[in-house]
Parts: structure tokens; C-alpha cells; sequence
């Protein structure tokens, strides 16, 4: 084991973090996280997948709080910026407080970073929805869907927006699409 040879060495911790984080184990993968960020403060990641497993337990703030410190240490990092946006846009189960505006320029940072993340477009598109701004979000929709032709739920939530502007055959076409790709509502 790498820590056992070296206490010191921040990126056995990051590591040893990660493997928690796919188990589900958040609480050791914070401990792992926290202790490779004393050792090594620049850590840039170890910010951003503690935030993961934060989010992973359901602490919000605390998660926007490390994407926002991974994002000043690395302000390239597309992933920071999309789980942020995700955290601020209410995509994690059971959050209910949304600030569609960070959500957004989150996403937009995102995108502009990595311009072939269809998440990215697609959940720009939710927070585009949950403003009202319908147009905004078949446009996201839309690109979700043109870079990656799988996405269920991109075609379903862009299904719901055309029957909102009763364009029937289009609305008809992207649900029944949806289903075809097994989107269950």
C-alpha cells in the first residue's frame, strides 16, 4: 500500500479517494481527499472529487464551496464548472434550492471549455426550462441531441417544450424517440 511506504504522498491519498468515491463510501473518500489537499494545497482535483463526494452525501454548499476552489486553482477544468453548475441548478436528487443564473454560466464555462459535452448542453437546457426560456432550451436540446443521438432524456424534455408550443409532429417524433431509447417517465 502506497501510504503505508509514504505518509506524505498527497496523490496515494487522491487515489485512495477516488476508489471510496466509486464504492460510495464518502465519508473515507473526504477523509482521503482532505488529507492529500493539506499535504498538497494545488491539488487542483482532489477540490473537485471531494466536492463529488460531497454532493454524494448530499452537502451541497460544502460541494459548490471545493468546485469553486478547484475552479480558482485550474479555471480549465470543464468538469469543475459542470458540477457546479449541476449542484447550483438543483440537478443532484432531492435538492430543491436552484440559482439557474450560476447554473447557466456554470454550464455556458463548461461548454465553452469542452463544446462536445452534450450534459452539458442538456442540463444548460433544464435550467434554460426552469427560467421560462423555452426557446433557449430547445436550442440546447437541440445540440445535446446533435452530439449524442442516444440521449433519452435530451429528446424528452425537448418533446415536452414543442407540445408547449403545439408543434404536435415535432413533439410527437422526440417522445416517441425518447421511448425508443427507453426514457420512462
Amino acid at each position: 500500500d502506497a501510504i503505508r511506504l509514504n505518509r506524505q504522498d498527497a496523490q496515494a491519498y487522491y487515489n485512495r479517494g477516488v476508489a471510496y468515491s466509486e464504492q460510495g463510501k464518502y465519508e473515507r473518500a473526504i477523509a482521503d481527499y482532505t488529507v492529500a489537499i493539506g499535504l498538497n494545497p494545488q491539488l487542483a482535483q482532489a477540490y473537485r472529487n471531494r466536492g463529488l463526494a460531497y454532493a454524494g452525501r448530499r452537502d451541497y454548499d460544502q460541494a459548490i464551496a471545493d468546485y469553486t476552489v478547484a475552479i480558482g486553482l485550474n479555471p480549465q477544468d470543464a468538469q469543475a464548472y459542470y458540477n457546479r453548475g449541476l449542484a447550483y441548478g438543483g440537478q443532484y436528487a432531492g435538492q430543491w434550492d436552484y440559482d439557474h443564473d450560476r447554473a447557466i454560466a456554470d454550464y455556458t464555462a463548461a461548454i465553452a471549455l469542452n463544446p462536445q459535452d452534450a450534459q452539458a448542453y442538456r442540463n444548460r437546457g433544464l435550467a434554460y426550462f426552469r427560467q421560462w426560456d423555452y426557446d433557449q432550451a430547445i436550442v440546447d436540446y437541440t445540440a445535446a441531441i446533435a452530439l449524442n443521438p442516444q440521449d433519452a432524456l435530451a429528446y424528452h424534455n425537448r418533446g415536452v417544450l414543442h407540445s408547449v408550443y403545439d408543434n404536435r409532429e415535432q413533439a410527437v417524433a422526440d417522445l416517441e424517440r425518447a421511448r425508443e431509447l427507453g426514457f420512462q417517465a
